[in-house]
């Protein structure tokens, strides 16, 4: 999360140490400076024990995903914004995101998020999404002193960190997806624990 927003306090891309969102905000936003027809937009968007959930708008938790011809693979009710206070909007989904302190971290991200920058035609004609993933890191319970929640939280975490490895080291040449084998062992655990 550091990495991706940088400290809380410098947000806005000023400064060595702003993270990825602030340094690529910035530089599209000056790349932009001169066109009037065009203006930038972002969601922002938190997975949580396998739970997708609006990081702007947090009532609406439990989203959806849907694929369209034309939109292609979407989140359902998801907010757009558009981006006049890059700082504020990180600090609201800062807020809102699923963080706890373990002994390895005392802000540990407890879930996955992706903030997505979006530069549209000012008559609502999208011409491109740039999508940053923050991954929540793997958790080693003996390590981080993980007991109760927080230890099935990790469970959920490096469970989907390991099926997230399969669609990376899969080949190129072929279709991504997640075999059915994976689909029915994940199952099972599921009917093991009840």
């Amino acid at each position: 999360t550091y990495t991706i927003e940088g400290p809380a306090e410098q947000r806005e891309g000023t400064t060595k140490c702003c993270g990825l969102i602030p340094r690529i905000f910035k530089y599209v936003k000056d790349l932009l400076e001169d066109e009037r027809e065009c203006e930038l937009k972002c969601s922002y968007l938190e997975i949580y024990k396998e739970v997708i959930t609006d990081l702007l708008n947090p009532q609406t938790e439990n989203l959806h995903l849907r694929e369209d011809t034309k939109k292609g693979i979407y989140v359902e009710n998801l907010m757009e914004v558009r981006c006049e206070d890059l700082g504020e909007i990180l600090k609201k989904g800062r807020t809102n995101k699923h963080t706890e302190a373990t002994t390895m971290n005392r802000e540990s991200s407890r879930s996955h998020s992706v903030f997505t920058l979006i530069l549209e035609k000012n008559k609502g004609e999208v011409l491109s999404r740039f999508r940053i993933i923050d991954l929540a890191g793997s958790e080693r319970p003996k390590l981080t002193g993980l007991t109760g929640e927080q230890l099935k939280e990790a469970g959920v975490i490096n469970q989907s960190l390991s099926t997230l490895s399969l669609i990376h080291i899969s080949e190129p040449t072929r279709p991504l997806y997640i075999s059915y084998a994976v689909f029915c062992l994940k199952k099972k655990k599921k009917k093991k624990k009840q």
